[in-house]
C-alpha cells in the first residue's frame, strides 16, 4: 500500500455541522490539481454541491495537520484514483462574495503530472465518459484571471 493511501484512510474530517460552523467565520483553504497536456486542461463534472452540474478543477480542502503536498496528493487519490507528481505552483483563486459556494474558500492551483494510476471518477462528480472534459481554452482562463474567477459554467 502507497503512503498515500495510508494517508487517506488515516485522515479525520470535518463533521458537516463542524464544517458549517468554522468555515461560517474563517476563510477555508484548499487545493486544485490541474492537469493538462497537448489537448487541453482536465475538468471534471461536480455531482454535489456545490457546484453540481458544474465543470471544474478537481480540489478539495486542506484539512489540520496537512502540508499543501500531502493535500495536493490525497485530493488527487481521492477524486481521480491517481498518483501525481506536483510541478509547479500556477495561482491563487479567491472565492469570496460568490454566491454558489458556501463560505469564503481560498484555493492554490498547483500543476501537476499524473505518476501512476487510471483516472477514476469518485462521488462527487458523475460516473460517466461525459464527466471528463478536457478544454484548450479553459487554461487560458484560468492563467489570464485576476485573483477571484468564476467556475466554468
Amino acid at each position: 500500500m502507497s503512503w498515500v493511501n495510508k494517508m487517506v484512510k488515516n485522515i479525520k474530517k470535518l463533521s458537516s455541522e463542524d464544517f458549517r460552523e468554522i468555515y461560517s467565520k474563517v476563510p477555508r483553504l484548499c487545493v486544485e490539481v490541474l492537469i493538462k497536456n497537448s489537448d487541453g486542461v482536465l475538468l471534471t463534472k461536480r455531482k454535489i454541491t456545490p457546484w453540481n452540474g458544474y465543470w471544474h478543477l478537481p480540489g478539495g480542502g486542506v484539512l489540520f495537520g496537512e502540508t499543501l503536498e500531502e493535500s495536493i496528493k490525497r485530493v488527487a487519490k481521492e477524486e481521480l484514483d491517481v498518483e501525481i507528481k506536483i510541478i509547479k505552483f500556477v495561482k491563487i483563486i479567491d472565492w469570496a462574495n460568490n454566491k454558489i459556494a458556501f463560505g469564503h474558500s481560498i484555493s492554490l492551483v498547483y500543476l501537476v503530472k499524473i505518476i501512476s494510476g487510471e483516472i477514476k471518477l469518485d462521488f462527487q462528480t458523475y460516473l460517466k465518459n461525459s464527466s471528463l472534459l478536457i478544454c484548450k481554452s479553459c487554461l487560458i482562463t484560468l492563467l489570464s484571471s485576476p485573483l477571484s474567477t468564476s467556475s466554468f459554467g
